[in-house]
């Protein structure tokens, strides 16, 4: 009954919980209309209570919507199936669980592969103190430096992905994948990301699938047997069918942004016009600006206070958006200067400004010593 417990919650909270897929939209579907019914109780009953009641990552409503589900699974764990009948869900909902976790695992490699999740530092980031800089942004940026730490994890994940579709190397990398999610975990809970509940899920579905075999690799590794004991279920020609359709899938899937962009490193990805950091040359109480990929114009004062602003950007405006107020700038470019003039949200403004050479700053610089000597002040 316990076992059934954990698979009826995995299936449940993982087309119920935040996350946007490509291709498979019954994660929105269902996330759009669960969080507006939590919403709207929430309002009710919690009104003096001031949140914005969003079935976010790792918010109130998330951790709500975690014991529902449970108590959900519970009641379906109750119901009562023929001993046939019974052993086919069973199997169902396990392999469900594996080619969700081979999906996320895959998702997620290919995001650390192609440079999507861990990505270069902005501009804007460049010329921040570190000081000012929370402990998950610092972490976020130092990883995106690297292109042979995102390079490795991601090929690592995806073939962990790979190996659970395979029932002779599911266990194996079952307990891998285990590996990799705990330290996962463990960052998350350390640089406080708020990706905790998500990444304890995967962790929880990793331990599900490992559970019939804890036994059999508990005598391996402390030596009672020579091999891991893994039950291989002869398939009919209907099981490798739906197999080989859920795995094409699994791949479209994780793959259909880069084939969609055509772009297959996200450093690349289209910017902006006029991207990058810019030196103020004329003014006493902003030093310099920045035009984000997001895109937000970012302005940075002489006491290092960052002020974003979401951004429209035509031939030669600046139109920038702040808690439902516009604010419109006229700009000029030529190749030496960066001239912007107009009213900055009650400010008037005229800066002259260059560009600024921020790819050369050593944070950009992917350098590998072997010897100490190498490295120059």
């Amino acid at each position: 009954m316990r076992e059934k417990v954990f698979l009826y919650f995995i299936v449940i909270f993982s087309i119920t919980m935040p996350f946007q897929f490509n291709l498979f939209k019954i994660n929105t579907f269902f996330h759009h209309y669960i969080q507006l019914l939590y919403k709207s109780i929430a309002e009710r009953y919690f009104f003096n209570v001031d949140l914005d009641w969003l079935l976010v990552s790792d918010s109130i409503l998330l951790y709500a919507h975690l014991v529902i589900v449970l108590i959900i699974a519970c009641f379906l764990s109750l119901i009562r199936f023929p001993k046939k009948i019974s052993s086919k869900v069973s199997f169902a909902l396990i392999k469900y669980c594996s080619y969700y976790l081979s999906l996320m695992l895959l998702i997620y490699g290919c995001n650390k592969l192609f440079k999507y999740q861990f990505f270069d530092p902005h501009p804007n980031t460049v010329f921040m103190p570190v000081g000012q800089l929370t402990k998950d942004f610092l972490y976020w940026t130092a990883i995106g430096t690297s292109k042979l730490y995102n390079s490795v994890l991601g090929i690592v994940e995806i073939l962990l992905a790979i190996s659970l579709w395979y029932k002779p190397t599911k266990v194996f990398g079952s307990f891998l994948a285990w590996l990799v999610l705990a330290h996962i975990v463990l960052i998350n809970f350390a640089f406080d990301i708020n990706v905790k509940v998500q990444s304890i899920f995967l962790l929880f579905v990793c331990t599900v699938i490992l559970l019939p075999y804890l036994k059999s690799m508990f005598n391996f590794f402390v030596g009672k047997q020579s091999q891991l004991k893994v039950n291989v279920y002869i398939k009919s020609g209907k099981l490798k069918l739906v197999k080989a359709i859920v795995i094409i899938f699994i791949v479209l899937e994780s793959f259909y942004p880069y084939l969609k962009s055509n772009t297959w490193n996200g450093d690349n990805a289209t910017k902006p016009p006029h991207f990058g950091a810019y030196e103020i040359l004329n003014n006493n109480n902003f030093k310099r600006f920045f035009i984000h990929s997001d895109p937000y114009f970012i302005v940075q004062t002489v006491e290092d206070e960052f002020y974003s602003f979401r951004m429209t950007l035509s031939k030669d405006k600046l139109r920038l958006n702040q808690n439902e107020q516009e604010s419109v700038l006229s700009y000029t470019k030529t190749a030496e200067y960066f001239l912007i003039e107009g009213n900055l949200f009650g400010q008037t403004i005229l800066w002259k400004s260059e560009a600024i050479p921020f790819q050369n700053s050593p944070i950009y610089q992917d350098d590998f010593n072997w010897f100490i000597e190498q490295i120059k002040d």
